[in-house]
């Protein structure tokens, strides 16, 4: 049945029924012999009538009468029902006194005034804000180190809480309600301001706790561990969640502040940030071993002829080399198109093709001499490596810490473990 229609039959039900313990109540009031209770048994099973009557409404409405219902979905209809039985017993066998019927109703008051009261947990909160990041309870899961049922579980019983879907499933993909969406918000700031709470406890004995989280490009992976040594070194309490992926989904994760910083060579245009420039990018033509040595600058053009090995779309590496093929009028004949910067620098080693690529990421294997860089006129193309965040980001202490830490020391770091790039 539906919840209004529901809503509809039963209210009748109960105002019949209120109206009639009245009655009833005034007339045991007016005449307290014992005997009365034999006057109206036309009444008393017309109250049980309506008892019944509700029972099975709340029924076929689905709650389950004989489940726990402390802030369950219809407990307030239960618990009626439940005092509504009691409340029969009181008149029909036994105890006159009005002031058992006013303990009745205040007890009623009490629970009717507090029956909508919150019960989440902040697991509860984890595994929603996760599940909704994820698009899907099985991923979440996977995240959160529990299994699949354990985060259904979770989510149900946060959503028992609400009479509005927080999500819905659409053929077999999961996706958030905008009610859903305005919750799941809610729960971010109520977990950030637990976090400041352990944060601010663990501040008095003198230790820097917390957790840091960073999405960097995957050639970004070359450089960040080297700007996190000496502080998680020094914070041996801080936590560090370090997320390695392509542009594309870099951004989206700071646009979603599921991250305090992302690392990226190419700035979004369509986020308001701010940024700590840490160090240049230099990306070069580079071929396999078997490539020809060049004595002189190769013209942009001569790349039309050369199987170039690209990176997926939406990472920065292949905007770049895109760029400059495009600014030169470069069209190549063959093309490969290949996940990571790892999988491109493989396939160069092996004799698959060419690729422009950042020097940071192929250090070993020009000192090995499995790769050769390949001057051209116009590279290196230059980019800047910069963490960035978000301008309205309140960071908690950790990642406040880690953010003067690198304001504080950049230079130095660039310095002792990346002398070898200048």
């Amino acid at each position: 049945m539906h919840q209004a229609a529901y809503r509809n039959v039963l209210l009748p039900i109960q105002l019949l029924e209120e109206g009639l313990y009245s009655f009833l109540f005034l007339s045991q009031l007016l005449n307290p012999h014992p005997r009365s209770r034999q006057i109206f048994p036309k009444a008393f099973f017309f109250a049980e009538a309506l008892i019944l009557m509700k029972l099975d409404l709340i029924i076929q409405q689905g709650h389950d009468y004989f489940a726990p219902f402390v802030f369950r979905e219809g407990a307030v209809d239960k618990l009626n029902c439940q005092f509504s039985l009691l409340r029969f017993h009181v008149f029909r066998f036994g105890v006159q006194s009005s002031l058992v019927y006013f303990i009745y109703l205040y007890i009623l008051f009490l629970y009717y005034s507090f029956s909508f009261t919150m019960n989440y947990t902040l697991r509860q909160l984890e595994v929603f804000t996760q599940i909704c990041a994820s698009k899907s309870i099985t991923k979440a899961a996977e995240v959160m180190h529990m299994s699949q049922p354990a985060a259904s579980i979770q989510l149900k019983n946060f959503q028992a809480q609400f009479d509005i879907p927080l999500t819905e499933v659409i053929g077999r993909q999961l996706y958030v309600t905008q009610f859903g969406d305005e919750i799941r918000e809610a729960c971010i700031n109520i977990l950030e301001e637990t976090k400041k709470i352990e944060a601010s406890a663990m501040s008095y004995h003198g230790h820097l706790t917390g957790k840091i989280r960073i999405s960097i490009v995957s050639t970004g992976k070359y450089i960040m561990p080297h700007f996190l040594t000496d502080f998680m070194n020094t914070n041996p309490s801080v936590e560090l969640v370090m997320d390695v992926t392509n542009k594309t989904s870099v951004l989206a994760s700071l646009d979603e502040n599921q991250v305090d910083f992302s690392l990226v060579s190419i700035l979004p245009e369509l986020l308001s940030i701010d940024k700590i420039e840490l160090m240049k990018n230099s990306l070069y033509l580079v071929g396999g071993r078997a490539s020809e040595s060049v004595k002189s600058a190769w013209s942009p053009s001569k790349l039309s002829a050369l199987p170039m090995i690209y990176r997926e779309q939406g990472s920065g590496t292949r905007q770049t080399m895109e760029r400059f093929l495009e600014r030169h009028g470069v069209q190549p004949v063959k093309r490969l198109e290949l996940t990571s910067n790892e999988a491109v620098k493989q396939a160069v080693v092996a004799g698959l093709g060419y690729s422009i690529m950042p020097l940071i990421g192929i250090r070993n294997e020009l000192e090995r001499g499995d790769l050769k860089i390949i001057p051209v006129k116009g590279l290196p193309e230059e980019t800047s490596w910069n963490l960035i965040w978000l301008k309205s980001k309140k960071f908690l202490p950790a990642a406040k810490a880690f953010l003067t830490y690198i304001q504080a020391e950049k230079e130095r770091i660039i310095q002792h473990r990346f002398e070898w790039y200048k």
